[in-house]
């Protein structure tokens, strides 16, 4: 049984815990393992990876002789030969998998390279998740049930030599033995559906027969999950079907937002582990209860991060100076940064789009505050997207109802700017005015660069309540409805357009 493999493998890490690596040691060695590992690839010779290499100081070296990318840089330039077929050019052979992004950023979905070593990397990092949850005091119950994993779909598209698929997808296809036998729910026949409506509601027939103790998966599909089988089976919370649950693993989204509405839909408190997972492969997780995410340093992943300021990137959320980027042992803590990658998936000084802020830079541990392109700056304010969601959530609780996805756009009042709010709720409250004005006294005192542009730049904040259903009808209508897409928490340019003619095209506003 699955649920005797973990067991095993918590004993051992209890019995034998490795202590942590040394950042700088760790994060040098994984650095020249992949520049040499890339020294014979098109990108390795154009770059001189062999002379990086042989120099006194590799990572000094390697800052300097090698630019920081945006993700259009890499493709057009790179990747590109590698959607053709070409070996050799960011890493090693050809590439077998390409994941496609979300596309919360902008308009459009990345199209991410996926290596074997990036796969094992995965499976690393998920190792040792699974081995730190022997510190998270949970019943052994737990493990001699059954995991739901809710991903993307398994079913890869064919293209020109490699398969296609969400990075959640391609990865279960190669999970370790015992974490295959640890993944029983919901099996490769609900898996292979490529179709996220079919999966949910194959899901949901099958539910009454499992017993899950664990549940993985975005808070937000989770949430609209287990509101879905509650409603079914006509139950009072989950635990009413699923006595075992005890564990959420979950990570993409914060989850603040969604605390309250998941809550409702338990029978008492579930343990949480918070992971750090993208499109360009795992990064980190919670290796202790209740503190930040830890970022593994020696799975094949040299990071970088720059410190996002005005200085450092315009409002449009592009790097404009990356002069000032630093390695993870210099790091200081509350401070933004933009990470900044290199990975045995053939990525290389990659921005990859998040911003994070250490909780404790001794140990590799941070917190994720946003996106470049998701905070909000047009009059000062530098408003990210933990803000909102501890803003909201705030006064939502106040207020007395569950916000589900939430937006904000920016307006212009003549010389000035304004904060247009659109919330997902079921029913608005009846004093609209009272809720914005708490939710803007709570950003004021969360955020002083917004309680400054407040009283001089940002004249107006608005708010309009609109359906949960909303949000997922916009996504299904940009073709991003799937497992591991996330609503953006800033709306702009062309996405912005698009969602208001989508609301004024036949979906009813329940409250301005």
């Amino acid at each position: 049984m699955y649920g005797g493999a973990v067991r095993n493998i918590l004993r051992l890490s209890e019995r034998s815990r490795e202590n942590d690596p040394d950042l700088r040691s760790a994060q040098r060695t994984t650095l020249e393992s992949l520049l040499r590992r890339a020294s014979a690839t098109s990108f390795g010779r154009v770059y001189g990876f062999p002379g990086i290499l042989a120099s006194a100081d590799p990572v000094l070296a390697f800052r300097e002789q090698v630019p920081v990318h945006s993700y259009t840089k890499l493709r057009d330039e790179w990747w590109s030969k590698c959607y053709a077929g070409e070996a050799d050019i960011t890493w090693p052979g050809r590439t077998p998998y390409f994941s496609m992004s979300s596309g919360t950023s902008d308009a459009t979905s990345k199209n991410l390279p996926v290596t074997h070593d990036l796969i094992k990397s995965i499976n690393t990092i998920g190792s040792r998740q699974v081995r730190a949850l022997a510190g998270f005091g949970l019943p052994p119950s737990t493990f001699a049930s059954n995991a739901l994993m809710l991903g993307s779909s398994t079913s890869l598209v064919h293209r020109n030599g490699y398969l296609e698929g969400d990075i959640s997808g391609i990865s279960t296809r190669h999970l370790p033995w015992w974490m295959s036998a640890l993944y029983l729910r919901p099996g490769r026949n609900i898996t292979d559906l490529r179709s996220w409506p079919e999966r949910i509601d194959a899901i949901v027939g099958e539910a009454h027969r499992w017993n899950v103790g664990t549940i993985c998966g975005v808070p937000s599909w989770v949430t609209l999950l287990l509101d879905r089988l509650v409603a079914h089976y006509r139950l009072g919370n989950i635990h009413q079907l699923w006595p075992r649950f005890n564990l959420y693993i979950h990570g993409g989204v914060a989850f603040g937002n969604y605390a309250q509405a998941f809550n409702k839909l338990l029978g008492r408190p579930v343990t949480r582990m918070e992971t750090y997972m993208a499109s360009e492969g795992s990064f980190g997780y919670q290796a202790v209860p209740g503190r930040g995410i830890r970022l593994v340093a020696d799975a094949g992943i040299f990071y970088e991060f720059i410190p996002f300021t005005r200085l450092t990137f315009n409002e449009a959320g592009e790097c404009v100076d990356s002069s000032r980027c630093v390695t993870l042992e210099q790091v200081t803590e509350e401070v933004n940064y933009a990470i900044v990658i290199s990975t045995c998936g053939g990525a290389w000084r990659y921005l990859l789009g998040d911003v994070v802020r250490f909780t404790d830079a001794r140990a590799g541990e941070i917190m994720i505050t946003g996106r470049t392109r998701q905070f909000l700056d047009v009059a000062g304010e530098h408003l990210s997207a933990d803000n909102m969601v501890r803003a909201l959530a705030e006064t939502a609780a106040h207020h007395g109802f569950h916000p589900g996805e939430f937006t904000v756009t920016a307006t212009k009042k003549g010389l000035l700017h304004g904060h247009h709010w659109y919330v997902g709720v079921g029913d608005p409250p009846s004093d609209v005015a009272g809720f914005t004005g708490m939710l803007d006294k709570c950003l004021c005192r969360l955020n002083d660069d917004y309680r400054v542009a407040r009283q001089a730049t940002i004249a107006s904040v608005e708010t309009t309540f609109v359906p949960h259903e909303s949000f997922h009808g916009f996504l299904r209508a940009s073709g991003r409805h799937e497992a591991m897409s996330k609503f953006p928490r800033v709306l702009k340019g062309d996405q912005l357009n698009d969602w208001q003619q989508y609301l004024a095209h036949g979906k009813s506003i329940v409250g301005v």
